[in-house]
């Protein structure tokens, strides 16, 4: 029965993941990157980044819940600590790609490409624990619900964040300096995880805007976090050739 559960779950975090990385693999008609470049990408987001997530995460929260109230404690966790250390360590890979192959990271589209894969690893993999928490503990129904939400309903948010900071590296190709090239990747891309979980911040005072569980983060968010996605190039238009790329 375990071993059922998990297969389900693993399909049901897998699939909509894969199925989102084709899409993003073939909107980047022109000139593809290299396939190794994209699977590494991939891995990083789907395996160390969370892992490395997760145990900076918690040790946060030990202090954090020494210090505060459970409720404090947890609006903190959610709105200060998650979007700045998982976006931190899903950006890794991108700075990486940004600087030691500038062959293969020459425009917004690459960034907005290795930006989504990454995401869409580091999504999968968390689906995978919450839609077996859900089937487990709650059973087919809320399992079926969670992964409605979180696959399909809401299944680019990991994305879009990740992508934004990709966005904000492709910027940095025509900006004049340090300051606007790191400062614009790295607001774009906190500001809408942050934004992300604005309505645990309901939760928290008693009122949930996401029809409550099955879940305490439903990462339902995706119309505030698509809130301000464009942008333009410190000085003028954006580069026709890294949009058309």
């Amino acid at each position: 029965m375990v071993l059922l559960a998990l297969l389900l779950t693993i399909l049901a975090a897998a699939v909509p993941s894969l199925l989102y990385t084709s899409i993003a693999w073939w909107l980047d008609r022109y000139e593809k990157e290299p396939w190794w470049v994209l699977v590494l990408t991939f891995f990083w987001g789907a395996v160390p980044a969370i892992v490395l997530a997760l145990v900076v995460e918690v040790a946060f929260d030990i202090p954090l819940r020494l210090f505060l109230v459970p409720s404090q404690a947890e609006f903190f966790a959610s709105i200060v600590v998650a979007p700045v250390v998982e976006e931190l360590f899903k950006a890794v890979p991108l700075v990486l790609i940004f600087w030691l192959y500038r062959q293969e990271f020459d425009g917004i589209m690459d960034g907005l490409l290795y930006g989504a894969l990454v995401g869409f690893g580091f999504a999968m993999t968390e689906n995978i624990f919450y839609f077996l928490s859900a089937l487990v503990e709650e059973g087919v129904g809320s399992f079926l619900f969670l992964v409605f939400l979180r696959a399909i309903v809401f299944g680019l948010n990991h994305a879009l964040f990740s992508s934004a900071f990709g966005f904000g590296l492709g910027l940095a190709r025509y900006a004049r300096t340090d300051l606007v090239r790191w400062g614009g990747a790295c607001g774009r891309v906190v500001g809408r995880h942050r934004a992300a979980h604005g309505p645990q911040c309901f939760r928290l005072l008693g009122f949930d805007p996401l029809l409550g569980e099955p879940g305490e983060r439903l990462d339902g968010r995706a119309p505030l976090a698509c809130a301000g996605v464009g942008g333009r190039p410190p000085g003028g238009p954006l580069n026709p050739r890294g949009i058309g790329r």
